[in-house]
């Protein structure tokens, strides 16, 4: 199969993306966890802001901002 470079490119760039992401992802939710904030509520904001992609972090921050 010939994989197009525009494809090959999308690759390269998701995989580093994603490294970045988890990179970042671990430094807020050990915070998270030093804050005592690692609970179910919290999860589920971090998931339907941030992690399903909807560039939704400001809702996130208004959220931790009012626990």
């Amino acid at each position: 199969m010939v994989i197009p470079k525009y494809i090959i490119d999308s690759i390269e760039k998701s995989s580093k993306s994603f490294a970045v992401a988890r990179k970042h992802e671990k430094i807020v939710r050990d915070w998270l966890d030093k804050k005592g904030l690692e609970n179910d509520g919290t999860h589920d904001a971090w998931i339907d802001n941030i992690e399903i992609g909807h560039e939704g972090h400001g809702s996130f921050i208004d959220y931790l901002g009012k626990i």
